[in-house]
């Protein structure tokens, strides 16, 4: 695995558990619920985010660059689906969303899915950005080459 990638990786181990835990507590409190949200609750949530999260970027940083069909941001959008299904079974209320997220994010009823790193730690911007420019270098370069 490349610096960038590895870098990434590391970044994202340090922060996913605390965003996790920050979007379904913080969905709880602005949304308010039927049922009480369990600390059980949140660490079965937790560890599947961190699962899912740290698992597929694994992969998808470990894939050649050329091969790969989905950008990191995608795997974290991906990764919110067990966060929504814990807030709808707790009876949390969605939100109201803009045409362009039910388009885009359809099963995304609590707007979870980050737009951007910044929305998912600030500490992933600069590792995200850093990979971004890195797989696009490199992109260039083997098309130069073809």
């Amino acid at each position: 695995m490349d610096d960038y990638s590895a870098r990434l990786l590391q970044v994202t181990k340090e922060v996913v558990d605390a965003w996790s835990l920050r979007l379904l507590q913080g969905t709880v409190i602005a949304q308010g619920s039927a049922r009480p949200l369990t600390s059980e609750m949140c660490d079965e949530v937790t560890t599947s985010v961190r699962q899912d999260v740290t698992v597929s970027l694994r992969e998808l940083l470990t894939t050649d660059i050329l091969a790969q069909r989905v950008n990191p941001l995608t795997i974290f959008r991906s990764a919110t689906q067990p966060i929504t299904d814990a807030l709808l079974v707790i009876g949390v209320p969605s939100v109201q969303r803009d045409e362009f997220n039910v388009r885009s994010f359809p099963l995304d009823v609590f707007a979870l899915c980050p737009a951007s790193w910044g929305d998912i730690d600030e500490r992933l911007i600069e590792p995200g950005l850093e990979w971004g420019a890195f797989k696009a270098a490199s992109v260039i370069t083997h098309r130069k080459t073809v």
